[in-house]
């Protein structure tokens, strides 16, 4: 029964506020560092891939939507990742580049909204502790304890658009039940980066046919990292035809020493990449519409309580669901694989041990 009282009224209140946001603060809320969380879907949405406009039947455009990240899509692809140049009306928007594919009807779609990396980049930075020791290994703590950010689901529009590369630092826990939208200029840079000792307990990414997670950041250190519920829509299919020769993954599991709860995975070239991905315990994972669903790359000391394979491979074979290789050892994995009929996913085998370069693969449990 309190009535609505001015905030010049309230007595120590712009004090009361920092200090519930100091280093001390249990909870780290992305949105009182100035996250909007303001994606929106919209759906009938036509375009045409040489040209800049784009006419959604159920948008309400408005002046304030340009500058807004933007990409057009369907189930099977996304056009150029852009930002809103004008608003001609509130059913038509220009884009700052050409959509870079062609949509109509209800299978195109638009996702736009304001970026929110730079918000929460100065969550991280407030949210990490002092003290973080990540040489110790995994019998020591590497300090006291583990702050943590939340990126809390909203209703209505409540997405957070990713422009570039989220880093988790040390220390953190990020919790974002909030679904993140990969909008990275760089397709093949993963939107989440997790660094050793670090921790995910909610992660929803909207991969846009990007790349999704990794985790840990050298080839033989140690990672220690947590995973608890991880679910991720849209990865992309494609891997570089030079260069680094880098694939879009869902999860790629460099260093050792990965404890995973459960994950959701829709595409993508690999689902879970280890590379190598050891000392890793997944307890759950569906992986479906991948190439590939399990990559180990001299991996050793990995189990998956229960892995299913839905509906894997590729157009004419190539890929198999699981491949086991490069000297991988003590593996042990639970997997069921099937396929929906008349579907263009074909596997040429559901567990390949593949090419050996060194050594044996061996001490495999199927």
């Amino acid at each position: 029964n309190i009535p609505t009282i001015p905030q010049s009224k309230v007595t120590n209140l712009s004090i009361d506020l920092a200090n519930k946001l100091s280093a001390g603060a249990l909870v780290y809320n992305v949105k009182d560092y100035g996250a909007v969380g303001n994606a929106t879907r919209l759906r009938t949405v036509t375009a045409v891939s040489a040209s800049p406009t784009v006419t959604a039947a159920n948008g309400a455009f408005t002046s304030g939507d340009i500058g807004k990240l933007a990409v057009v899509y369907t189930e099977d692809g996304a056009g150029t990742i852009t930002t809103i140049a004008s608003v001609t009306s509130a059913t038509q928007i220009t884009l700052s580049a050409n959509a870079g594919i062609t949509v109509s009807g209800a299978t195109g779609y638009l996702l736009y909204g304001t970026d929110d990396s730079a918000a929460f980049a100065d969550t991280f930075t407030a949210a990490a502790l002092g003290g973080i020791d990540t040489s110790v290994g995994p019998n020591q703590p590497m300090g006291l304890g583990l702050a943590r950010v939340l990126a809390p689901a909203q209703t209505g529009n409540g997405g957070y658009m990713i422009g570039s590369q989220l880093t988790v630092p040390s220390g953190v826990n990020l919790d974002a039940a909030g679904m993140l939208v990969n909008m990275l200029a760089d397709r093949y840079d993963p939107c989440v980066l997790l660094e050793p000792y670090s921790a995910a307990e909610n992660l929803a990414i909207e991969c846009m046919f990007g790349t999704g997670i990794q985790a840990g950041t050298g080839g033989a250190d140690q990672a220690h990292i947590f995973m608890g519920n991880i679910r991720l829509w849209h990865i992309g299919y494609d891997t570089e035809g030079s260069g680094a020769l880098r694939s879009q993954d869902g999860i790629a599991l460099v260093g050792y020493h990965f404890e995973i709860r459960n994950i959701f995975a829709k595409g993508g070239v690999r689902t879970v990449y280890h590379n190598p991905g050891t000392d890793a315990t997944i307890v759950y994972a569906y992986a479906i519409g991948s190439h590939t669903a399990v990559h180990i790359n001299a991996g050793n000391q990995i189990t998956y309580g229960k892995l299913l394979v839905d509906t894997g491979g590729q157009t004419g074979g190539g890929t198999n669901g699981v491949v086991i290789d490069n000297q991988a050892s003590n593996i042990s994995m639970d997997i069921q694989a099937f396929e929906v009929v008349g579907t263009t996913h074909v596997l040429d085998s559901v567990v390949a041990i593949g090419v050996i370069n060194t050594g044996v693969n061996k001490d495999i449990s199927l």
